[in-house]
This record gives C-alpha cells, sequence and structure tokens, in this order.
C-alpha cells in the first residue's frame, strides 16, 4: 500500500471539505454529518503524520507479521498467533490492528482481562478505524458475558438463601 504524501493528503482534506459544504448546501447532509466527517478526514491526516516516526520498511514487516499471525489464528494456534502479533507491535506499536488481533488471540487462549487491554489500545490509537470498531464490539461483548455470569450468581445466592 503506498502512504500519501502530506501534500497529497491536505488536497484530499480540501476536496472532502468543499464536497461536504456542498452536500450542506445541497441539503444532502446536515452541518453536523458534515462536521463528523470534516473530523474524520482530520484524524486520518493525524494518524498518518503520528507514523512518520516509523519507517515505511517497520510499518511493512508490521504488517506483514500480522498477516502471518493470522494465519496462524485462523488455524487455531493462538499461542503462536499472539507471538506474531506481538511481533508486529514490537515494529510499529501504533498498528491499531495488530493490537485488535492480539485481543482476539489471547481471548481465545483465556486471557480476557489482558484481550480488553489490548482492545482498549486499538480504540484509543485509532478511535474511527474498523479495528477500533471491532475491538469495542468485543470489548461490549465480554462485558455482557461478564454481567450476565455476575447475574446468575446472584440468582444462585438468592435462590440459595431462600
Amino acid at each position: 500500500m503506498h502512504k500519501k504524501s502530506l501534500g497529497a493528503s491536505l488536497r484530499t482534506i480540501l476536496r472532502n471539505t468543499r464536497w461536504h459544504l456542498a452536500s450542506i448546501l445541497r441539503r444532502q447532509q446536515t452541518p453536523r454529518a458534515a462536521w463528523r466527517g470534516i473530523v474524520k478526514d482530520f484524524r486520518k491526516l493525524g494518524r498518518q503524520l503520528n507514523t512518520d516516526e516509523y519507517t515505511e520498511e517497520q510499518i511493512k514487516r508490521a504488517k506483514h507479521l500480522v498477516k502471518k499471525g493470522r494465519k496462524a489464528y485462523n488455524k487455531k494456534f493462538y499461542q503462536e498467533a499472539e507471538e506474531y502479533f506481538r511481533m508486529a507491535l514490537k515494529e510499529y506499536p501504533d498498528y491499531a490492528w495488530a493490537h485488535t488481533y492480539l485481543g482476539h488471540a489471547l481471548h481465545y487462549q483465556g486471557r480476557s482481562r489482558e484481550a480488553v487491554n489490548a482492545w482498549t489500545r486499538a480504540a484509543r490509537i485509532a478511535p474511527d478505524s474498523e479495528a477500533a470498531s471491532k475491538a469495542r464490539m468485543k470489548i461490549q461483548h465480554i462485558e455482557h458475558k461478564e454481567g450476565a455470569v455476575v447475574r446468575e450468581l446472584e440468582d444462585r445466592v438468592v435462590r440459595r438463601k431462600e
């Protein structure tokens, strides 16, 4: 994947901003929706600027390691997958997908607390990304499951007292 230059990214933001403004005038978009789109574009630019501290080679290696980790994960070799995801994060610590997949591998190893931490980091690094969305869904699933277990235990305690 080719990374856009800063100039190209700025041109894209300007073009998108003009599009959002025109869509407000045509009543195709609310001002609030347009603002969200513009903010999203600037967040993308911010993430791009933050990755400048990592070389393209580091990012490329991290993506390759995540790909290998996903293959191991899909074969249900969760510990091996965890190792690949951790190696990817050593190359590129701000890689949200690596954190998300690490959370999945940890979860399937019965390490839910660590998994939630990994998913939380993914959501913090790139809040508007698909990786963060998937991470938040997994966190909600875990919290729902834990809540159901607590309710079941409370019901058992109440029944014993009766």
